[in-house]
Formats: C-alpha cells, sequence, structure tokens
C-alpha cells in the first residue's frame, strides 16, 4: 500500500512540476537554447580553387550563414534544427597576397549566432631572367656597353640600379627586352658586380635581385708600325721604344698606327726636337674610353734638320691609369742622303678623314658641300733645286703578295701647281694641290677617288713606274730608283648626283590616281626640283632594297598615253597625253618617274601616278 502512495505522488509531483514549468514559459517567452559551438575556427584554402570545406555544429533552430566577401562561396546557406553542416569553397585568388573572410551562422529565432574564418593563400611569386648572371659587353665598333636580358614575371615591378650612377635602361618596344648601359666616361676600371633590384609594386611581394658583372678593363695604349719587307708594307707589328725613319722606296718617313682604349695626349714639347709636328695627336684626346680605336699619327721634321746626321727624338705620350701612366718612344732620323725630298702633310689636316676604314684624308666631292675643300697649299722640302709633282691615280693591293698599281691622274681631275718664289736648294717649296668639283663632271663614276702625290727630279713617271702589261693602263714602281718622295694617301669623296622632287601629282607610297575620261586630253603633272634633270618613265620596274634607286624597268610605251615633249619645263611641269578610249573597256597605266644620274648608276627614284581611263558610254538608238 505503501508502494502505490509513492507512485502516485511521484506522478502527481511530476505533473505539477510540468504545468509550473509550462506556465513559467508561457508567461516569461524564455528558450533555454544552448550555444553555438562550431567544429572549426578557420578553413584554409590554396589560390587555386580547391574542394569545399565543411564545418558542423548543433543548431538549436532553423539558421542562415551568410558572408560579406564575394569570394567565399557557400554551398549550404541555409539549415534546419539539429546536426547541421555548413559547406564553403572560394573562387581563384589572382593576387600575389593573402586573403581572408568570415562565414556567419545565425539562428533568427533564437538570436544565436557563431562565426568562422576562411583564409586563402596568395597565388605563387614567379620571376625568371633569361641570363643568371648579366655580363656588360663591350661593342668597339658600336661604340656601346650593354647587355641585353629577358624578365618573364606574374607582377608589375620597378628597376633599381644599386651602388653605381654610370649604368641606366631602356625597355625595347619590339620585344621587351631590358638593355642595360654603361656610360664609357663614368665606367670603373676595377671589375664591379651591379645588383639590381626588381621591386614590385604589391608591398607584400618581395624584391627580386639580379647580378650585372662589369669586368672593368684595363687602360691601354699601344704603338704599331707596317712591317716593310722590300718596297711592300705588309702586316702590323708592335713597336717597342723606338722607332726609326726607314727609307722606304728612297723616301725618308715613317708613320705610326696607335691603338688604345683610353684618350691619349702628347706631352713632348716640339720646340726643341727634331720633330716639328705630329699629326692627328689632338684626335688622340678625343677618343672614348674603354672603347678600342686605332689612329695613325705622322711625324714631320724640322726643315733645319734635312741635311743633318743621324739624330733622334723621345716622344712622351699619357694616358689614364693609377698614375697616368707614360710610354715613351724614340724616333731615330737617319741622314736625308744628296737626293732628299719630302712632303709636308701638315696642309693634308684640313681635309676629312675617310670614314670607310683607310683613315685617309679626303677632299670633298663638290665645292656645295658643307665645309668643302677642293685645294690646299702644301710645302716640298728638298736637296733638289728643281722638283715635279706626278699624280697618279692609287690602287693598293690587299694581297701581300701583290704590288700596289698605280695610273696617271688626268689634270681634269687633278692638279699640283707650283707656287714658289724661290728656287734655291734646301729651302721649302710650295704646291697647290687642287681636285675639279665632280659635280660639273657629265660622266662621273660616282666612286670615291684614291691619289698618291709624288714629287721628283724629273718630270716624266716613266722613270719611276713601269707598265704592267702592254695596254699602259696600269702601273707599278720601279725598284731601286731615287730622286723621288711620296706622300701620305689622299683622295677625293664619291659624288652621287641626286635631285630634290616633289609634287602633289605623283607619291612613293600609293600611286596618286589621275582620272581621264574616255574622250582623253593631256594630264598635266606640276612638280619643284632644284635640277632640271631630265624625267624617265617606267610603266615596270625593280627597286634596290630601300626602294630609293630603280634598277631596271620597261620604259613607258603604250599607244594610248605617251609623253608630250612640247609642254615639258624642267624643273616645274610635265605633260602626258591621253588619246581617246574607244576599246569599249575602262583602262589603266601606273608610271614610275626616275631621273638619270651617270653610266652605271641606278636610276634615282621619285614617285609614281596612276592614269584611269573611263570607258566610252555606249550610244542608245532612238
Amino acid at each position: 500500500m505503501k508502494q502505490i502512495k509513492n507512485l502516485v505522488y511521484t506522478l502527481l509531483l511530476s505533473v505539477c512540476c510540468a504545468t509550473m514549468f509550462t506556465a513559467c514559459s508561457e508567461e516569461e517567452g524564455v528558450v533555454d537554447a544552448k550555444d553555438l559551438v562550431l567544429s572549426k575556427e578557420e578553413v584554409v584554402f590554396l589560390a587555386e580553387p580547391g574542394e569545399s570545406q565543411s564545418v558542423t555544429f548543433t543548431a538549436n533552430a532553423d539558421w542562415r550563414a551568410t558572408s560579406e566577401q564575394g569570394w567565399i562561396l557557400i554551398d549550404t546557406p541555409v539549415g534546419k534544427k539539429g546536426e547541421s553542416t555548413v559547406s564553403v569553397s572560394v573562387k581563384e585568388n589572382t593576387e600575389k597576397v593573402s586573403r581572408q573572410g568570415n562565414v556567419i551562422i545565425t539562428e533568427p529565432s533564437t538570436g544565436k549566432m557563431a562565426s568562422f574564418k576562411v583564409k586563402q593563400e596568395a597565388q605563387g611569386v614567379n620571376f625568371v631572367v633569361s641570363k643568371e648572371v648579366g655580363e656588360l659587353y663591350i661593342d668597339s665598333e658600336k661604340k656601346v656597353i650593354s647587355e641585353r636580358i629577358n624578365v618573364a614575371a606574374n607582377f608589375k615591378y620597378d628597376i633599381q640600379i644599386k651602388g653605381v650612377d654610370w649604368v641606366t635602361y631602356s625597355i625595347d618596344d619590339a620585344t621587351k627586352d631590358i638593355i642595360f648601359y654603361a656610360d664609357n666616361e663614368k665606367a670603373t676600371i676595377e671589375p664591379k658586380d651591379i645588383t639590381v633590384n626588381f621591386v614590385p609594386e604589391e608591398s607584400e611581394v618581395e624584391t627580386q635581385s639580379w647580378t650585372l658583372r662589369w669586368d672593368g678593363f684595363t687602360p691601354s695604349v699601344k704603338f704599331y708600325r707596317y712591317k716593310v719587307e722590300g718596297d711592300i708594307q705588309s702586316e702590323l707589328i708592335p713597336v717597342n721604344g723606338e722607332v726609326e725613319f726607314v727609307k722606304l722606296e728612297n723616301k725618308n718617313q715613317v708613320s705610326l698606327v696607335v691603338e688604345s682604349n683610353v684618350p691619349w695626349k702628347l706631352l713632348t714639347d716640339l720646340s726643341n726636337t727634331i720633330i716639328s709636328e705630329v699629326s692627328n695627336v689632338e684626335q688622340g684626346e678625343q677618343l672614348e674610353r674603354i672603347f678600342t680605336n686605332r689612329i695613325s699619327i705622322f711625324s714631320v721634321f724640322d726643315e733645319k734638320q734635312l741635311n743633318s746626321k743621324d739624330s733622334s727624338s723621345e716622344l712622351s705620350f699619357q694616358y689614364e691609369n693609377d698614375n697616368n701612366k707614360t710610354i715613351n718612344i724614340t724616333f731615330i732620323k737617319k741622314g736625308v742622303g744628296d737626293k732628299y725630298i719630302e712632303i709636308d702633310n701638315t696642309a693634308f689636316n684640313a681635309l676629312k678623314v675617310d670614314l670607310t676604314g683607310t683613315g685617309w684624308k679626303m677632299f670633298s666631292a663638290t665645292a656645295k658641300d658643307e665645309g668643302a675643300v677642293l685645294s690646299i697649299d702644301i710645302e716640298v722640302r728638298s736637296t733638289i733645286q728643281e722638283v715635279y709633282p706626278i699624280l697618279m691615280f692609287y690602287n693598293r693591293s690587299l694581297n701581300p703578295d701583290e704590288k700596289d698599281t698605280y695610273s696617271p691622274a688626268s689634270r681634269s681631275v687633278i692638279t699640283c701647281t707650283d707656287i714658289s718664289s724661290t728656287r734655291t736648294m734646301a729651302q721649302t717649296k710650295k704646291f697647290r694641290l687642287s681636285v675639279k668639283d665632280r659635280s660639273t663632271a657629265m660622266m662621273d663614276d660616282g666612286e670615291v677617288r684614291y691619289f698618291k702625290l709624288f714629287m721628283a727630279e724629273k718630270n716624266d713617271f716613266t722613270e719611276y713606274f713601269e707598265a704592267t702589261d702592254e695596254s699602259w693602263t696600269s702601273f707599278t714602281m720601279k725598284k731601286g730608283v731615287t730622286g723621288i718622295c711620296e706622300s701620305i694617301p689622299f683622295g677625293q669623296a664619291a659624288y652621287v648626283n641626286e635631285y630634290t622632287f616633289e609634287s602633289e601629282d605623283v607619291a612613293k607610297d600609293e600611286p596618286v590616281v589621275h582620272n581621264v575620261d574616255a574622250k582623253g586630253g593631256v594630264l598635266t603633272i606640276e612638280y619643284s626640283s632644284d635640277e632640271p634633270g631630265f624625267i624617265t618613265m617606267y610603266d615596270e620596274v625593280s627597286f634596290t632594297e630601300d626602294n630609293k634607286y630603280i634598277e631596271g624597268g620597261n620604259p613607258l610605251n603604250i599607244d594610248w598615253a605617251e609623253f608630250d615633249y612640247d609642254s615639258y619645263v624642267p624643273g616645274n611641269k610635265f605633260c602626258i597625253k591621253v588619246k581617246e578610249n574607244n576599246t569599249g573597256t575602262e583602262r589603266e597605266v601606273t608610271i614610275y618617274l626616275a631621273a638619270w644620274l651617270g653610266d652605271g648608276k641606278p636610276e634615282q627614284y621619285f614617285g609614281s601616278f596612276t592614269i584611269k581611263q573611263a570607258a566610252a558610254s555606249p550610244s542608245t538608238e532612238q
């Protein structure tokens, strides 16, 4: 009985408690929900999109998940009460910096919320240089010190060159290569490793460093002279300490070739030496550093030394080094003998230097050239009372086994006139060397001319030269001849007779089209030119590579359009007669204009134009 009472009591107590709890909840609106506890506080993704990642929790009620970052993708944005899972994925991170954001889970009905972080790694930094280490290369021919590299990087950057102020860079627009340049005036003698930094625009990306190496250079000045074998000057041989005025083809002369990679200057005061002048030394001071150069220098003796005994002079050449190093060269001069003739080359310094690589002094082609020199006055020192000029075209053989050849120069090309006021022995005699203006020569060959001027005791070149064949057009110097002196080689620049040509009726890029009706007529082409050169016309041509000249073509020869000779005004206009078109179809021709520049030369190309002639309209019978 007692057990039944206890059971009833227990049931009643349970009912009362339940009733009290329900009444309390309905009265106060309170839910005893648990906090949201997430299985993870953060998830991490690589830069490349991968599989989704999940976070689990127990929800007290319906829930939703949100994120403020667009790159975070929530695969399960909503869920129900109970055991739940939210899955997230990410878009690809193309940036070079990592990023993070939050996913927030909320229960709207309970007000509970929780969040976890989503992190994503940065894209990998790619940086590759085409050369592991750069080497600044010296190009003496182009006069440039440079290195070219290609950089592949997946970030934008600025280039910073550290530690030197004599290296710059540029970007090749076509290839996007980076070209580094060294200032030859500032570059150090000592080698140096130069750090080049590629600094990213994004602060989170590390700076990439690369090494550009400069090997330095050794300042050097060396002297050479041509090896003399009989009457032949062959290869260059080093000069160490002494050089003698040798008897070459019975002439007392000397020339040196100075090879250097730094500027140099002559220190010797010539006033107390047997040498009155050394030509081209001023050019030594103008040379650029680092680049290898060669200059020929020539020494001129004081006239008072003509009859002296053997004597010598020491010339000192100074150049950049640790202590401004000096090289001394001793010039030894033998006695002049009884038949000494020497041409002073001082006046030749007024001429330009041939840029084709010979280093010879050149007269201008015409008097119209800028700074044109067509005559110079030269001095000849001689122990012979009377001397005569002999002018020869000169063709130097590049084969040491063959002799140089000569041919007599006509007075219509070059002259040397005696303008001396005295004729006594061992005094200076004066001559005027003149070349003709080549623009006045109708048959000029347009080639560079090379000469040699000889002064001889006899006015007959056959005394000193012998013919190489029966044609008597080519000569060589006889062996063992005396009483003749040779000057340094010189020449005259080539002349090309070209014209200016301007016209709105003619064009080089695309032919100007001139329309003519079927009845025909006269087409006038107006132009302006600095010279009245005769116009040549072609209907088919072949050009040189630069499209500047016409190498060949078919002269204009069509039966319906022809040059009107009666209306031609040189330098002003010319006319084309176009006949009536009775063919029933439209016809056209492109005409190419050129000017004759002389025999053996391509014609100067001016441009082209097209004539289009309409077809006659068919008649209609009424």
